[in-house]
């Protein structure tokens, strides 16, 4: 896969480019230096937020992008709700599930998120991704 199709470069060997869930009810606003690991169910928090908005500087979406698309847009709109500005957003998926990261990873780029690396082994790829605007709809 190549940059083409959203996917990360790959050298002659296979190897990638190496450069640089219940909603949570009334979740307190964190102090810089904390990390706290929230689910959340996107179709849900979409509709009635409760993760505080614009609070979170790294979302990680692991394995979760595939035979789900119709929920994709709820995704959409819960990071533009919860990440703050210059948030970094990681995109992980098993090998087998790459074209569905591939795919969000690009309607996130179309949507203001800038790719900062991308990752690729033998069992998963990861995609990184900067927050600087996110168009929801």
């Amino acid at each position: 896969a190549g940059a083409a199709d959203g996917g990360c470069g790959e050298d002659d060997e296979g190897h990638g480019d190496r450069d640089e869930e219940s909603t949570n009810a009334a979740v307190p606003a964190l102090q810089r230096g904390q990390c706290r690991a929230c689910a959340a169910d996107w179709l849900q928090e979409a509709r009635m937020p409760a993760l505080p908005a614009g609070e979170f500087d790294l979302v990680i979406v692991c394995d979760s992008l595939y035979d789900n698309k119709d929920s994709w847009d709820s995704l959409q709109v819960v990071l533009a709700n919860s990440l703050a500005p210059d948030a970094e957003l990681v995109l992980a998926s098993a090998t087998l599930r790459r074209p569905f990261l591939h795919e969000f990873a690009a309607r996130c780029e179309s949507a203001g998120f800038t790719r900062v690396s991308c990752e690729l082994t033998e069992h998963a790829e990861i995609v990184s991704l900067r927050f600087s605007h996110i168009d929801s709809s």
